[in-house]
């Protein structure tokens, strides 16, 4: 039932004008900032990753936030902050290290303070590259090692839509991720998907489904460096992040 709403959302943005759009403007003729990441750091939509990776030589430095009636991790007991540094590894890699901040729970229980801090790195390797016919295509792990409370191994494909150049742009994409890696706890278990909308280089609106809940966002677009954004988790949770992006 899941996976049938992921292909009828998709099936219906393409009956609302995408075939007489422009398919192409492929995301490696995009600036890094042009490519905002998710709430963990990762380039993708709100939860769920993309088929896009920044690219080599790029660095971005950001924090997302998520209040803790829809947090990963303690989840009804305290808020998650995650605190990345993401960048173009070589060509069609990108890498992050996370450092994920939980002030009200106590993850080290030989201690008596809360306030708590979860570290772990993730990975995206670019398959394909889109073209005119093909979606671009990646592979990549969260939360590759360690005590994985924030593990997700998938692999995932994007297709871009260009309505009008250098004006809108709808990028679609799906993925599945399996439980094949045995870990604390897995952040995506199954089928997922989004779609983003893109208006000029000002802003952006997303939703996705993350395998648990859907989700929405909106993201702005400063100085072609930060990019500012609000979601709501199950459309009803606040959750949010800032980063900057700088290519060298």
């Amino acid at each position: 039932m899941k996976l049938h709403v992921l292909l009828s959302m998709t099936a219906a943005l393409a009956s609302l004008g995408l075939c007489r759009a422009a398919v192409g403007a492929p995301p490696d003729t995009l600036a890094a900032w042009q490519k905002p990441p998710s709430l963990i750091g990762m380039t993708g939509l709100i939860n769920t990753p993309t088929a896009d990776v920044i690219q080599s030589g790029a660095i971005r430095l950001g924090v997302g936030w998520y209040d803790k009636d829809w947090a990963y991790h303690a989840r009804g007991k305290s808020d998650n902050y995650h605190y990345y540094l993401t960048f173009g590894f070589v060509s069609r890699v990108e890498v992050s290290i996370r450092a994920s901040y939980f002030p009200d729970d106590q993850i080290d229980t030989s201690t008596p303070e809360k306030g708590t801090v979860d570290r772990g790195g993730n990975a995206r390797v670019l398959v394909l590259t889109e073209d005119r016919l093909r979606p671009a295509v990646a592979v990549g792990m969260d939360d590759v090692r360690g005590t994985r409370r924030f593990h997700s191994l998938y692999a995932v494909g994007s297709k871009t839509f260009v309505i009008k150049p250098e004006l809108i742009r709808i990028r679609v994409s799906g993925g599945y991720a399996p439980d094949w890696i045995e870990a604390k706890d897995h952040n995506l278990f199954g089928g997922f998907g989004g779609a983003e909308v893109t208006v000029g280089n000002l802003a952006s609106w997303a939703i996705d489904y993350d395998t648990e809940k859907w989700n929405t966002s909106i993201r702005l677009f400063a100085f072609r460096r930060v990019t500012a954004y609000l979601a709501l988790l199950n459309f009803e949770g606040s959750a949010g992040g800032v980063s900057w992006t700088h290519q060298f």
